[in-house]
């Protein structure tokens, strides 16, 4: 429904709505329930041109949290690729939303 100021808002419960989203889902085993962290073997990027973290590591999913944090280049390569620009050197890097 419509909120106040014109901006739409959506929750489903108990399962998934199509209309919002594409490709599929990936299920992973936690290996540190408390925290939401879970092993990855790669972050491959849509273009299949560039692969990060090309070995088994440790990811970690905080929902309050706006931050990416790993290898210097590498993450620095995500940035570039989503189109981030850098707020400052050494800094944290500002994605623009766009929808």
């Amino acid at each position: 429904e419509e909120a106040t100021g014109g901006c739409e808002a959506r929750l489903t419960l108990g399962g998934v709505n199509p209309d919002f989203y594409t490709g599929e889902f990936i299920f992973a085993n936690l290996t540190e329930p408390d925290e939401w962290r879970f092993e990855i073997d790669r972050i491959q990027l849509l273009n299949g041109a560039d692969t990060l973290w090309e070995s088994d590591c440790q990811m970690e999913v905080d929902s309050n949290s706006a931050m990416i944090e790993g290898p210097h280049l590498d993450v620095h390569l995500l940035n570039t690729r989503l189109g981030a620009t850098r707020m400052a050197y050494p800094g944290p890097y500002n994605v623009v939303s766009r929808g």
